[in-house]
């Protein structure tokens, strides 16, 4: 009897276990697409940065070249401001906005803007960043008493702007040579949009290499984020002139061939360095990356 009590028992309890178990499976299931989900998303931190992990093997490996795929439905194209001089062209500084010449997208929240000096000036830059619907600036900036020459980035995150979803932007940055004649200014600047990161988008992240996270921004459109990507290989890991190519190809793509036929000519001296600018929240970060002295 006691047997007999006992296999009865197993037995219902077994029968019993079958639809809990059928109604697991499928919780278990969106458990673990939800896990997979926010591992790619923790790949887009806060503002959509990717982190690059495994750094030590970025130093030493080729990188996809990336090929910059303008994004469809954005409009007409224009809305790169500047590229020129100012006097005589031999004499004077070249000012370029580091923009396609289109609305450039990204997904950060908090994006870095980029421009290239070509001289050292001894006028002050000012950056302006313009909402589509605010007549006042969003933020303005006065970036050091002189122009150096160099690449130059603006981190919104350092001054605490965040772009909103699907809103319009308008950036400029403007060399201060007269301040009673402002058309004597040399301006330079673009159009930028946030936008949501599609799920396809953040599994290629997760999945790619370190080298090949450019290549994924710039195949989906997405400039602002394939060039600070770049920029922050190139910063990183100086010894591996494969970046500084990278940035090239990205920058000859959209028809900024002084910039990067400029940034070569540097690279190729022996005793000078690349420098990169960055304006931080208060006095700005000079960071030299010297290729000819890194090892």
């Amino acid at each position: 009897m006691k047997w007999h009590t006992f296999i009865v028992t197993v037995m219902s309890v077994s029968f019993g276990l079958i639809p809990i178990l059928g109604m697991l499976h499928p919780i278990a299931a969106e458990i673990s697409e939800r896990k997979a989900v926010l591992v790619a998303q923790d790949l887009v931190v806060k503002e959509g940065t990717t982190q690059v992990v495994n750094e030590k093997h970025a130093s030493s490996k080729s990188i996809r070249l990336p090929v910059y795929k303008p994004p469809k439905g954005i409009g007409a194209p224009g809305g790169r401001v500047g590229g020129g001089t100012r006097g005589d062209a031999s004499a004077m500084a070249m000012l370029f906005a580091l923009v396609p010449d289109h609305l450039g997208l990204t997904i950060k929240e908090q994006p870095s803007l980029y421009w290239y000096l070509s001289k050292n000036e001894p006028y002050k830059l000012v950056l302006t960043l313009n909402h589509q619907d605010l007549v006042s600036p969003v933020l303005e900036l006065t970036l050091g008493k002189n122009g150096m020459s160099g690449i130059h980035s603006v981190s919104l995150a350092e001054h605490r702007i965040k772009l909103e979803l699907d809103k319009e932007y308008q950036w400029f940055v403007e060399l201060v040579v007269d301040h009673e004649y402002p058309a004597r200014n040399v301006v330079a600047g673009g159009r930028i949009k946030r936008i949501s990161p599609p799920e396809a988008l953040l599994v290629k992240l997760r999945e790619a290499d370190p080298n090949e996270v450019t290549a994924v921004y710039s195949e989906a459109g997405l400039w602002y984020d394939a060039f600070d990507s770049i920029s922050d290989l190139i910063v990183k890991k100086p010894e591996n002139p494969e970046f500084s190519k990278g940035r090239d190809y990205l920058l000859k793509q959209v028809d900024l061939m002084e910039v990067a036929e400029d940034e070569e000519s540097v690279s190729m001296i022996g005793d000078s360095t690349n420098s990169y600018w960055q304006y931080t929240d208060g006095p700005f970060v000079h960071a030299v990356v010297d290729h000819q002295q890194q090892e």
